[in-house]
């Protein structure tokens, strides 16, 4: 009984130090991706502001309409609040 008590504390510590390096991992991620997309969103703006009356058909080979006006709205809510922390900027 004794090694069974041992092999599953053992087996928990493993799982809690996993558990602790994903969560770290996952949270460096979701920065990284927010990062990038803000990055992404600021060029869209740029791209939108060149070609006033045909954005979609400017990026149109590389994104929906959707995604370009999700990329416009990051944008502007960036700009208006530290949207750096708030998931949602994942589209």
């Amino acid at each position: 009984m004794e090694n069974i008590q041992v092999e599953l504390k053992s087996a928990i510590a493993d799982a809690h130090v996993a558990a602790e390096m994903t969560t770290i991992n996952a949270r460096e991620n979701i920065d990284r991706a927010i990062s990038k997309r803000i990055m992404c969103a600021s060029l869209v703006e740029k791209a939108k502001q060149l070609h006033k009356q045909d954005i979609a058909g400017y990026l149109g080979d590389l994104m929906t309409s959707t995604q370009i006006r999700a990329y416009l709205s990051l944008h502007d809510a960036a700009g208006k609040r530290g949207a750096h922390h708030d998931k949602r900027q994942l589209l």
